[in-house]
């Protein structure tokens, strides 16, 4: 295949951007986008002053890649760092909560010689021949840096982009191993790129879970621990050997926080060192820091319903676990396999919550919707099994019981029982 000429450019605000290139020029500064944050560019300049939704920039942009959410936040923070942009006063690109992006600076179409500029309008008179324009920029930004891979400033985030998708792949499984493996290739990026906001906030995070979920005790033995409470009351995380490597998880958070500072995901990598450090107040703070930049996101939610549950106030942090649940419920279909592991797990916590509350018919809600969602999960039959046999619906709660162990042979008990009562 060959490639033919560089599509038209088009002016945006003040920035004159070349599609050929991926460059963004002011007349005195030259910024060189990273391919995907180009089109997202030229998809948005498609539409300028029209809401886009996340779901449909995400398919424009990553038709042959599966990503989460995560990926278009980096992109667009990214193209505001590089337009001069602030998300909190946009002139170029504006957040509509919950929804996407709107391109609200002014777009006009320019010929490639930067001599040569064009009448710059809101609303062109040939408003038609501006869509096709952009569109096509689309399919040339895609087409230009997919059939120019020599170009050097191009393959750097190419190559780093797999290694970074493997190591949170591995990540998000949550073992031992996975989690061990996720920190070998983390530290394999940051050998080449040392400013690698991404992988160092996910080296960060990965080292904060070492040291919670699965500390070398000094037995040799290694330990498991579900839940940051669980770990703090341990103890073991102030030790010196696991409060060194806080220390450098720390320094990896923030050294990632200092390069992207409006990255919700970095505030919450730095909430989770903090919360691992015993500085709750600290950690709360970024996660509500997280939550403004971004209000659908859930893992920060849930992160700061633990501080808040770990502070002693479980009416905000039950609330918090429902507000998260709700996030994962609006991004489920974009980000599914990331929220898939922890969406029925989180309903069944809130229904348990809700039950130690004395909210009985709020619970049962909550452990129907988990298994409206996954039908016999076993946990949640367990537990509206143990709420039905505990309000005198016998009948019901055995029927639940049997049709899940016919089923699935599950050996979670069912009814759920009490450590004395599985002693008995």
């Amino acid at each position: 295949m060959i490639y033919q000429s560089p599509p038209a450019c088009l002016q945006i605000g003040s920035w004159r951007f070349d599609p050929s290139s991926g460059e963004l020029e002011d007349g005195v500064r030259r910024v060189r986008l990273e391919p995907r944050s180009a089109a997202v560019l030229a998809h948005l300049a498609a539409s300028p002053d029209e809401m886009i939704s996340r779901e449909q920039l995400i398919a424009a942009v990553w038709a042959d890649t599966v990503v989460g959410e995560d990926a278009l936040a980096r992109a667009i923070f990214k193209l505001r760092r590089a337009l001069g942009d602030d998300s909190k006063a946009a002139a170029y690109i504006e957040t509509i909560p919950k929804r996407g992006y709107r391109l609200i600076a002014p777009v006009g179409a320019v010929e490639s010689a930067p001599r040569k500029q064009a009448e710059i309008t809101r609303k062109a008179p040939h408003a038609v021949t501006l869509v096709l324009l952009a569109a096509g920029i689309i399919a040339g930004v895609l087409t230009y840096w997919q059939l120019n891979p020599e170009s050097p400033k191009a393959s750097q985030p190419a190559e780093s982009a797999p290694l970074i998708a493997r190591a949170q792949d591995f990540y998000h499984r949550y073992s031992r191993a996975d989690n061990e493996a996720a920190i070998e290739l983390y530290e394999r990026i940051l050998t080449r790129e040392p400013d690698k906001p991404d992988a160092l906030a996910g080296l960060s995070n990965a080292l904060v879970q070492r040291v919670i979920r699965w500390p070398e005790l000094a037995d040799g033995e290694h330990a498991q621990f579900r839940s940051l409470g669980a770990a703090l009351a341990n103890g073991h995380l102030t030790q010196p050997r696991f409060a060194r490597v806080l220390e450098r998880a720390e320094l990896l958070a923030r050294h990632a926080l200092s390069l992207e500072p409006d990255n919700p995901l970095l505030h919450r990598s730095l909430g989770l060192v903090l919360g691992a450090q015993a500085r709750l107040d600290e950690a709360i703070a970024e996660y509500r820091a997280a939550i403004a930049l971004d209000p659908d996101a859930w893992g920060a939610m849930i992160n700061l319903a633990e501080m808040l549950g770990l502070q002693g106030n479980g009416t905000d942090s039950l609330a918090m676990f429902v507000s998260a649940y709700e996030a994962m419920t609006r991004r489920y279909e974009t980000d599914k396999q990331h929220i898939e592991p922890w969406y029925t797990e989180l309903a069944v916590l809130i229904g348990d919550r809700l039950q130690l509350a004395g909210r009985s018919s709020e619970s049962e809600s909550w452990y129907r919707r988990a298994l409206q969602h996954a039908p016999l999960n076993p946990a949640a039959t367990a537990a509206l099994a143990e709420l039905l046999a505990g309000g005198g619906r016998e009948a019901e709660a055995q029927q639940l019981c049997a049709e899940l162990l016919t089923r699935v042979g599950a050996q979670t008990p069912c009814p759920r029982r009490s450590e004395a009562e599985a002693a008995d």
